[in-house]
């Protein structure tokens, strides 16, 4: 993921305070219109659009200062909805069999009975 978002990052940086419209961003990073459009969406901090259908970089946001630290703050922030994902996920499962065991072994015990 680092190198898409380090070559959307460049490609951005590269035609300057101009931008780039997002077929022109695809046809140079070879980069699905889908997937750009999904990016610059959901990092509008460091994608300004101009005119509404050009994007730039956006200088003025934090941690912005160069190219680096912008896909550094892109894959830490990538990486960190990741971890609360995968941490909600476990969280569910856990909720899911703490509630199903107990029905399990009532189940169970009372097949025992039955039983013997």
């Amino acid at each position: 993921m680092e190198t898409k978002t380090r070559t959307i990052v460049t490609t951005l940086a590269s035609h300057g305070e101009n931008g780039c419209g997002l077929i022109s961003l695809s046809l140079e990073t070879g980069i699905s219109q889908d997937y750009l459009r999904a990016f610059l969406k959901q990092h509008k901090q460091y994608c300004a659009s101009i005119d509404n259908y050009k994007f730039k970089i956006n200088r003025q946001a934090e941690n912005s200062e160069s190219l680096d630290d912008i896909i550094k703050s892109i894959e830490q922030t990538r990486t960190e909805k990741y971890i609360k994902g995968r941490v909600n996920k476990a969280f569910c499962l856990g909720v899911i069999v703490a509630t199903c065991i107990p029905v399990a072994f009532n189940f169970l015990f009372y097949l025992y009975e039955l039983w013997f």
